[in-house]
């Protein structure tokens, strides 16, 4: 069975340098970044632009500007001026592809007419970057999230538990992984059921059509794994949060 190396992280405010040198030692196949910089030449990128064997997608923008059906625009936080990224390693990941999920065209959700009204049902807040890409050759797909924080992060989680582009990929067999910076840290039971995961406080990697008893392990728990790297993983901090990195079996 395939295993896939994935790494999510907030990089708010952490060291690139010190993420390159995990995602290098690990040999990470995939890492998700949240709140990256919005300008892909700042020195935010240079360690990651600097690995080599590696490839640099985004930065993407978390939100955008979207319409009503009848054409009016209703605009995103204009306090929430940050990117996603990812990073891909080129021996075993291809054909990366990215775009915001757009619960406007979605179908799984009437917007409204009024603006003000999208906005009040939360249409108007941060929704994760899809990524599809091939593993080996195989088809998967992952998903990159800064979730809304507190008093609009339950409609959050319930539009993007929701929405039919999730339900697709899940029931089109292929891998489905979750790296998101939920901005929660007791997600309801019922939201993701058909996902296996960790989580580290706020911050969680989640996998569907897994197989295996115990799909998504926790890299510094595997053998073989040594202390230094481990100490490589441990050093991503960005307060209040810790890396998340797992081998997913599928």
């Amino acid at each position: 069975m395939p295993n896939i190396r994935v790494l999510t992280w907030n990089a708010f405010g952490g060291s690139t340098a010190n993420l390159a040198t995990a995602i290098n030692s690990l040999n990470i196949d995939v890492t998700v970044l949240q709140e990256t910089h919005n300008n892909g030449a700042n020195a935010f990128y240079n360690p990651l632009n600097a690995l080599g064997g590696y490839t640099v997608s985004g930065p993407f923008t978390e939100n955008v500007t979207r319409q009503t059906p009848t054409g009016n625009n209703f605009y995103p936080d204009p306090s929430q001026r940050r990117s996603y990224a990812v990073v891909t390693r080129n021996a075993t990941v291809g054909a990366v592809a990215a775009a915001l999920v757009d619960y406007t065209t979605d179908g799984a959700y009437v917007i409204p007419n009024s603006a003000f009204n999208a906005g009040m049902q939360g249409f108007t807040y941060r929704p994760p970057l899809r990524v599809t890409f091939t593993h080996n050759g195989n088809a998967c797909v992952i998903y990159n999230w800064h979730a809304p924080l507190i008093h609009q992060n339950a409609r959050g989680i319930q539009l993007f538990d929701g929405c039919n582009t999730l339900a697709n990929d899940v029931a089109g067999g292929n891998l489905v992984i979750i790296g998101a910076d939920m901005n929660n840290n007791a997600l309801p039971a019922h939201r993701f059921a058909a996902f296996d995961g960790l989580a580290d406080g706020y911050d969680h990697l989640l996998a569907a059509n897994t197989v295996g008893a115990n799909p998504v392990v926790d890299l510094r728990t595997l053998a073989g794994v040594t202390a230094v790297q481990i100490g490589y993983l441990n050093a991503l901090y960005s307060a209040p949060h810790w890396a998340v990195p797992a081998r997913i079996s599928y």
